[in-house]
Order: structure tokens, then C-alpha cells, then sequence
């Protein structure tokens, strides 16, 4: 029964009876209309779905339509390109243990390491001294089972850290730490090669305070490389929470005692491709073969560190630096033997 007209709340109105007493939203013969428009299939574009929700939506206002947004199409995919896989990696070296890897649930970080460091930052000043244009890769010397090893690439698309045999001889270590691998190495052309197998050493890199040490996983791999002595993969690169700059030529990582980092040496990296070109039509031209033989000479060796508190010495107190030349020794000024510096003899 409805009001007078004098009676009725001005401060309310309808718009579709276009008087006053009620709003238009509580309007319950506009509301029974509007489910009767619906239940014979109009303004399906104000609901939900573009469904009929009956008395769920009386005393309510229309819903406005809804835009969905339209899907990507993205290009057909012709095929698929890999990087270099296999070793330990992902899980291990067995099919069950890759598997078990595969399925496992990814889980978010929610607790801080413990570690407290600086950003990571490369800087402009950080670029002087290095040659430009380049696109040079990087080659650092870290220190492997107390040696100084030269000439190891960093390789941020490798799933193992690598060590050449011939390497790992020179460590001075028995083979039979040297534990069974089954799994192959992939490289990019699709060939696989079988490993000797895993050797667990001690890898420390950076200096000082900024110094961090690591027990990394090596694949011992029997095969001649003259260009570098091993590579540092993804394993350790993730285990030290590593950055790679190869416009800097530069590693740095998080320590506690601050940013460490490990420099590439340019001029090395470059002798390091030169030496791994095969030479062209068969056959190298009389002064590129001399350097190339001259470089591979000058860095080919692992050499033990040489430092100050004799870490890296021998039961014996020698050096015990493993080279292929005599190294002489020579003042930076004739007659003060205070400062020197070591070239090989074969190449004075």
C-alpha cells in the first residue's frame, strides 16, 4: 500500500516512477521487471556471466559489462634450440634422482640469507683499461685445491663446473678421488661425450676479507682443450650468488666482509681464442703460429700461488710451481733487486 504523496520521504526519489519516497535501486517493481527482461534472454550483457541470477541481484543496481581481454597469439614455433646440459646437474646423476628433481614443488624464498651485503653494482670508472669494442668472454684465475689455476672461462650456459684431466693432474691429486659418472655432457652440436667423472674440491675466489670458498662439484672431463683449464658453470656461480659483467669482465659476489669480485684478464681472454681457432685452409701464417705457440707456452701451466704466508707451499717449503720453462727472474732496475718481475726463459 503506498503512501500519500504528502507523507513520502523527499529526500529519496525514483527514477522510474519519477517520484519521491523510494531510491531507484530499491525500487521493487523496477527490480521484478528487470528479472523478467532477463529471464527472457535480454541484458545479458549486464549480468554475470551472461547468466540469469535471479533474486540475487534484487536490490541492486545492473552490473556493467564485462570486457575480457583478448588472448596473445604468439608465432608458431619452428623448433627448439639447447644450450650445453647433462652432468650432475638437476638432480644428480641418476634417472630416478632427475626425475624426483622435476617434480619437485618450487617454493618462494620468505627468510633473508645470512649474509649482509651491498648491492652489487658495476660502475663506469670499472670500464677503464678495458679495450672497446669487445666482445671478449671471461677468464678468471681462481684458486682450486690450493693452486692458482689460469685460464678458467666463466660460462653462465654450462649445467656442470668443468676441470680437463690434464688439469686436475696438475693439481698434484690422486685420480682415484675421481668418483663414477654415468651421465654424458651435451655440447651444442648435439654430441655427447663421457666424462672421467666427479671430483669434489675446494674452489675460493676473490681475496682477503671479500674472499669466499666453496666445495664445487667438478666433471672431469678427458678431452684436449689448449684454450682454457676448465669452466666455471652455473653451479657455482649460483652457489656464491654471482654476477656477471662481460662488458666489465667481472665477477663480483656477495661476502661477509663485503663485495668480492674476480677480474678477467683481456689480453689473456684474447690469447685464449686465438690459441682455440683452428687455423684456416689447414695451415697458419709463420707469425700467428709463433704467438700461438709463444701464448699457449705463457698460459698453458697451473701455477701455485705465491704468497706471503706460504699457504700454497709444498711439505718442503718450495714453491713446487708446476711450469713448462725455467722463470727468471728480473729487477724492474738494474742492480735493485727490492722490486722484480718472472718471465719465462723462452720468452726473453
Amino acid at each position: 500500500m503506498r503512501s500519500a504523496p504528502g507523507r513520502r520521504d523527499k529526500t529519496r526519489y525514483c527514477e522510474y516512477h519519477r517520484e519521491h519516497g523510494h531510491n531507484t535501486n530499491e525500487c521493487r517493481i523496477l527490480n521484478a521487471e528487470i528479472e523478467k527482461l532477463i529471464k527472457r534472454g535480454y541484458l545479458k550483457e549486464y549480468t554475470a556471466g551472461g547468466a540469469y541470477r535471479g533474486s540475487q541481484r534484487q536490490g541492486k543496481s545492473p552490473l556493467p559489462p564485462q570486457v575480457k581481454p583478448e588472448p596473445t597469439e604468439f608465432p608458431r614455433l619452428t623448433g627448439r634450440i639447447d644450450t650445453i646440459s647433462g652432468g650432475p646437474a638437476g638432480g644428480g646423476d641418476s634417472r630416478n634422482s632427475r626425475k624426483s628433481y622435476a617434480r619437485r614443488t618450487v617454493y618462494a624464498i620468505t627468510r633473508t640469507s645470512s649474509v649482509k651485503s651491498n648491492p652489487v653494482v658495476f660502475t663506469e670508472e670499472e670500464l677503464m683499461g678495458i679495450e672497446f669494442p669487445h666482445d671478449d668472454p671471461v677468464v678468471i684465475a681462481p684458486v682450486i685445491a690450493n693452486f692458482m689455476v689460469e685460464r678458467m672461462l666463466v660460462d653462465t650456459g654450462s649445467s656442470v663446473d668443468i676441470l680437463y684431466l690434464g688439469t686436475f693432474d696438475k693439481l698434484q691429486l690422486p685420480r682415484s678421488i675421481i668418483q663414477p659418472l654415468s651421465t654424458p655432457l651435451t655440447g651444442f652440436t648435439g654430441h655427447s661425450i663421457k666424462a672421467a667423472g666427479l671430483a669434489s674440491l675446494d674452489l675460493t675466489m676473490g681475496t682477503g676479507s671479500t674472499s669466499i670458498t666453496v666445495r664445487t662439484q667438478f666433471t672431469v672431463v678427458d678431452i684436449q682443450d689448449q684454450s682454457y683449464n676448465g669452466i666455471i658453470g652455473r653451479p657455482t656461480l649460483t652457489a656464491i650468488r654471482a654476477i656477471v659483467s662481460p662488458a666489465h669482465l667481472k665477477v663480483k659476489f656477495p661476502t661477509p666482509g663485503g663485495i668480492g669480485e674476480m677480474s678477467g684478464d683481456q689480453q689473456k681472454a684474447r690469447r685464449c681464442y686465438q690459441v682455440s681457432v683452428p687455423p684456416v685452409n689447414g695451415k697458419t701464417k709463420g707469425i700467428q703460429a709463433k704467438r700461438a705457440r709463444e701464448n699457449h707456452m705463457e698460459i698453458n701451466s697451473v701455477e701455485k700461488e705465491d704468497d706471503e704466508m706460504g699457504l700454497f707451499k709444498d711439505d718442503e717449503g718450495s714453491e713446487g710451481a708446476m711450469t713448462h720453462e725455467e722463470i727468471i727472474v728480473v729487477p724492474f732496475r738494474e742492480g735493485n733487486t727490492e722490486r722484480t718481475f718472472r718471465v719465462g726463459s723462452r720468452l726473453g
